[in-house]
């Protein structure tokens, strides 16, 4: 998965998970089970985004996915650093000849990861973006803008504590205009800057995120991935699992704008 933070990359790799040949980050199997462990998840009582998102680095984590850290090491250099530090489960995976679903937050890839496949999400409306990644990433309190990035979870429970990155720190930001505090902000940022006027790889799929936050055109999309994956998926399947991520979207936007 390759796309700008909080524009909806793990959603897609989540829909991927629907695929018999794809290793499910939680172990899940079947594709009714996936939807439910989603919807489950996703839906959550915990009011930060970060905190209910499905995700899992594999314990690949010698390098940044968002930063500049390590991302100019050879495809040797990183196998041998996966050999030492991957967890149990991605070699399980690996053993069964499952794919692999990871993320990348810029648009150029770094040499470990020139021959994987990869699906792209082009930012072709940035005010869509914009509402995601704010209601995503950051949040409001006290009239103070809070980088929930710093702090991803403020609620550790059972469920969420094992995958969710927790900080000592706390970045806030007065809050003005929001507008101005994303042009300021967040556009400069390494996992934003190089995708403004970016419009994807030709040689790789791309999506845009006005296809995206769209289900019907999403479902259409989604085509590609059974051409891809040699297996047809229920379109109802499809159709749940953006609902579910439709619906977390409008919820955390609006307590986004309520706090």
């Amino acid at each position: 998965m390759n796309y700008p933070a909080g524009s909806g990359g793990k959603f897609i790799g989540n829909c991927l998970f629907l695929f018999d040949s794809v290793a499910h980050w939680h172990g899940i199997t079947g594709a009714d089970q996936t939807v439910e462990y989603f919807k489950q998840t996703i839906l959550g009582n915990s009011e930060s985004w970060l905190s209910r998102e499905l995700n899992n680095r594999w314990d690949i984590t010698f390098f940044s996915r968002c930063y500049p850290r390590n991302n100019n090491l050879t495809t040797d250099e990183f196998n041998q650093l996966v050999g030492a530090h991957a967890s149990e489960y991605f070699f399980t995976c690996w053993d069964n000849k499952s794919i692999i679903v990871d993320f990348w937050c810029k648009p150029k890839f770094p040499a470990f990861w020139n021959n994987t496949q990869s699906v792209t999400i082009v930012l072709d409306d940035i005010e869509i973006y914009k509402k995601l990644a704010l209601s995503k990433l950051y949040k409001i309190k006290d009239g103070t803008i809070i980088s929930l990035l710093d702090t991803p979870t403020e609620i550790a429970t059972e469920e969420n504590k094992k995958n969710a990155s927790i900080f000592n720190n706390q970045y806030k930001f007065p809050l003005s205009d929001l507008d101005t505090f994303f042009d300021q902000y967040v556009k400069p940022k390494p996992w934003l800057e190089p995708w403004i006027g970016f419009e994807g790889d030709p040689d790789k799929f791309n999506i845009k995120i006005s296809e995206l936050v769209s289900r019907e055109k999403f479902v259409e999309k989604f085509s590609y991935f059974e051409d891809l994956f040699k297996q047809s998926i229920p379109h109802n399947h499809v159709r749940n699992m953006h609902d579910i991520w439709s619906q977390a979207n409008e919820r955390q936007q609006k307590y986004f704008s309520s706090s």
